[in-house]
């Protein structure tokens, strides 16, 4: 039976993986950053799910990256992860230094990459890429943004317009759409269950 059921959808068990694969990423968002790190690491996809390559700890200079991205183009993409229990804002609305400290190691990046892209691009294997990459700043939990607090990262991102800001939630959502679209829905399992869609 079951054969039968994964020949009608041979999806079947690359959603389960990937349904246990996000359960293990939202027990990491309990705890600090190198675990979640090394766990990203192993799964580059759901940072970055059209990724091609992915490096991690690329150096820039005196500072150092937690991963850069290549796609399709040679569009590059440069990602600095903080730890979930960090916060984005204090009471008073205004970002912490975490926040601050995260724009300003990309910034930094950027810098570097603008003053010396012939050698990121031959030392460093970074063929192609631009001197104004895509940055990634991901840090924090959703539950601890206020309404204002989001309008603000939205004016951040509108400052420099090629840099985003993400939570943890909002990187484990993505991936659960992004998945999701191409598998059927994650969040239909259990323990003791199988689910199967039947193609249209």
């Amino acid at each position: 039976l079951k054969d039968h059921l994964n020949n009608i959808d041979s999806r079947g068990e690359t959603r389960k993986y990937y349904s246990c694969l996000l359960k293990e990423f939202e027990i990491l968002l309990k705890g600090l950053e190198e675990p979640l790190h090394q766990f990203l690491k192993l799964h580059p996809e759901l940072l970055c799910p059209s990724h091609e390559t992915c490096w991690s700890k690329v150096r820039f200079g005196q500072t150092i990256s937690d991963f850069v991205f290549r796609e399709v183009y040679n569009d590059y993409l440069l990602v600095e992860i903080e730890a979930p229990i960090r916060e984005l804002f204090r009471r008073d609305g205004q970002q912490r230094q975490e926040l601050t400290h995260a724009i300003n190691q990309i910034t930094d990046w950027v810098q570097f990459i603008q003053d010396n892209k012939k050698t990121v691009e031959n030392e460093l294997g970074l063929v192609g890429i631009s001197t104004n990459p895509r940055v990634l700043v991901v840090i924090g939990r959703s539950a601890s943004l206020t309404d204002d607090n989001r309008r603000k990262i939205e004016t951040l991102q509108a400052q420099q317009n090629k840099l985003r800001i993400m939570t943890y939630d909002d990187v484990l959502l993505n991936a659960k759409e992004s998945l999701g679209r191409i598998l059927g829905n994650l969040d239909i399992y259990g323990d003791n269950t199988e689910v199967y869609f039947f193609k249209k």
